[in-house]
């Protein structure tokens, strides 16, 4: 299915055709954005999983400055380079390859059986906020119910370069002003 948008601000698309357009715009697909996304928390975040009796009922909708298209290698090295003394020496940090799922060459996305994920660098979380049973609650409350997320790992950063994948009918809006810059709002149904 051919996509042509000749209108780029507040576009409704459907999450297989923002994946097509988004990858269409090839290189113009970069660069920093404001998305947001609405996920249902899964049983291995959740502190007894399975047996917790919360299995699909927690709802995460988030709002995220990010990075599209990052280069996590050249990222954390930079982060380090930030961190370290003038004249201290660092080893240079390699990235391991993705465990799960095949990046789709010069795009910010990866796919997995069938599924697209969009993989963006957190720049900062600007809000996110919780239900359980479509009922709101406290940020607290429903991170006293979840594990704690991970610290940087083998990074050697004392401020973390955190990667994270959405998968695309997660998505409900991208923002994002491409090199050229045209700004663009899609909105995702």
């Amino acid at each position: 299915m051919p996509i042509t948008i000749t209108k780029h601000s507040a576009t409704l698309l459907s999450s297989s055709g923002f994946t097509a357009y988004a990858l269409k715009l090839g290189d113009k697909f970069r660069g920093f954005a404001t998305i947001e996304a609405a996920t249902v928390v899964s049983n291995g975040k959740i502190k007894g999983g399975k047996g917790s009796g919360y299995e699909g009922r927690i709802t995460k909708t988030t709002r995220t400055q990010v990075v599209l298209n990052p280069n996590y290698t050249n990222s954390v090295n930079n982060q380090r380079g930030r961190e370290t003394e003038v004249g201290e020496y660092m080893e240079e940090f390699v990235a391991k390859p993705r465990q799960w799922g095949v990046r789709v060459p010069d795009s910010s996305f990866v796919e997995h059986k069938g599924a697209f994920y969009l993989e963006v660098q957190v720049l900062r979380s600007l809000n996110t906020d919780y239900c359980i049973d479509g009922q709101p609650v406290s940020k607290e409350t429903a991170e006293s119910l979840l594990h704690p997320n991970r610290g940087s790992g083998r990074q050697g950063t004392q401020k973390a370069v955190i990667l994270r994948d959405y998968k695309v009918e997660n998505l409900t809006r991208v923002r994002w002003t491409c090199p050229d810059g045209i700004a663009y709002d899609l909105m995702i149904e």
